[in-house]
């Protein structure tokens, strides 16, 4: 690593891949809601296109790395384009502000679910013991998480909180 620095290399070309199918999904979606395309037919052709890409991961058949990056960049495209059509049909007379911070919401719920769920699918892969490890920081953390912190009487801070920061 210190002396080609390919790992990084790598990490950062993923991410640029990614974001720069995000954003030619996103504004050719953008586009065809410009000129009025139907939303219906829209997010038909993105599930269909995202469902594709997922059959094409499941069959194995993308084993180079051409074919990887191939599948980050498609990866984005799909991500990219689900936005500006979930706004497009949220908007319905709202505030460009409320449709956004719904959308940043239903994003950050969805990064935090797969928080929760990864670890506990990866259990069999990565054994018990790593998996209770995960599990237990899920656990510690979740009561912050519910609010239990405000609850009435509560001085304010949680007792489990100083461990779930241990842990992490």
């Amino acid at each position: 690593q210190t002396r080609h620095g390919s790992l990084y290399l790598h990490i950062g070309l993923i991410s640029a891949l990614f974001m720069a199918g995000a954003f030619a999904g996103g504004r050719f979606i953008e586009w065809r809601l410009e000129r009025n395309a139907p939303k219906g037919m829209l997010l038909a052709a993105l599930l269909a296109i995202h469902a594709a890409f997922l059959l094409l991961l499941a069959q194995d058949t993308v084993g180079a790395q051409a074919g990887f990056a191939f599948m980050f960049f498609a990866a984005g495209v799909t991500t990219g384009g689900y936005f500006p059509l979930a706004a497009a049909l949220q908007r319905m007379g709202r505030e460009a502000a409320s449709v956004a911070a719904q959308l940043q919401a239903a994003d950050n719920l969805g990064g935090a679910s797969a928080a929760v769920l990864l670890p506990t699918l990866l259990a069999p892969m990565i054994g018990a013991d790593a998996a209770l490890i995960l599990l237990g920081l899920i656990a510690l953390n979740l009561p912050e998480f519910v609010g239990l912190r405000r609850l009435p009487g509560n001085t304010g801070r949680f007792p489990l909180r100083a461990a779930g920061y241990a842990m992490a």
